[in-house]
């Protein structure tokens, strides 16, 4: 990541928390200082393709305003709903990869097993194929990447079909101990979708139909973190979701059954 706003701060006298590594956060921050990361990223008119990556996105808890204090996640989505154009123009590229269809040998009975939680998940939901809710589980872990040039383009979890509704769904599944916030989830689907070149996707996958709507979606497990914040107070967060597409899968730790949201 890019973390020259390290030395850049909207706050006189103090250095912009952006870009401090590590994932516990030493110190709370204010409203003003996170508001300060994503100016920084919008003046320089670059980044938004990474923007799930950088830490501030994966703040918990609440700022430090002592009369007001709010989610970090709700304070970072009311300012991308004020500037909604940074992540629905065109700053986040599409990768015209060709063929999105790769041979899995880890499908092979004697291929070793996967010490990646969300990976094994992942190929046990594969495996059950359909879900009602849905649609058919047709692939997992799909490359975005064009050239080993395209840094930071990651994979998507899962795809699937709803034939009914004649739905392709970009799958972002988190594990169920997963601590990332439920922002961070969002963000990262909707630049894998924004990413992905449509076309190429489905002449891929010769059996979908060139008029199947393709459709971000998340999938989260029912008492993960991110079902709690997609459950509670986290107004922002979700008029996000919905400004964005962002569809919602919750998956029932005990069955792997998987239910739709509104």
């Amino acid at each position: 990541a890019d973390c020259r706003i390290e030395s850049l701060s909207i706050i006189k006298g103090t250095s912009s928390p952006c870009c401090k590594k590590g994932d516990i956060m030493p110190k709370k921050y204010s409203r003003q200082e996170t508001w300060s990361c994503l100016e920084t990223i919008k003046e320089e008119g670059k980044g938004i393709s990474s923007l799930y990556q950088k830490n501030f996105v994966n703040w918990s808890g609440t700022s430090m305003d002592k009369n007001n204090p709010e989610y970090y996640s709700e304070i970072i989505s009311e300012w991308l709903l004020k500037n909604i154009d940074i992540l629905v123009g065109n700053n986040i590229r599409q990768v015209s990869r060709e063929n999105y269809k790769v041979f899995h040998p880890e499908l092979d009975e004697n291929a070793p097993k996967t010490n990646r939680e969300e990976e094994r998940i992942a190929k046990e939901l594969h495996k059950e194929k359909f879900y009602k809710e849905l649609g058919e589980i047709f692939d997992y872990q799909v490359p975005l990447k064009k050239t080993q040039k395209d840094t930071g383009v990651g994979k998507i979890d899962l795809v699937a079909f709803n034939k009914g509704e004649n739905n392709v769904y970009l799958l972002e599944l988190k594990r169920r101990d997963n601590k990332e916030t439920l922002l961070r989830c969002v963000l990262e689907i909707y630049t894998y979708w924004k990413q992905l070149n449509e076309v190429n996707f489905k002449k891929s996958f010769d059996f979908l139909p060139e008029d199947a709507k393709v459709i971000p979606a998340i999938l989260i497990f029912k008492d993960s973190e991110q079902y709690k914040q997609y459950k509670s107070d986290h107004p922002n967060t979700r008029k996000l979701m919905k400004e964005l597409g962002i569809q919602t899968f919750v998956v029932t730790p005990s069955q792997y059954t998987i239910v739709k949201e509104n």
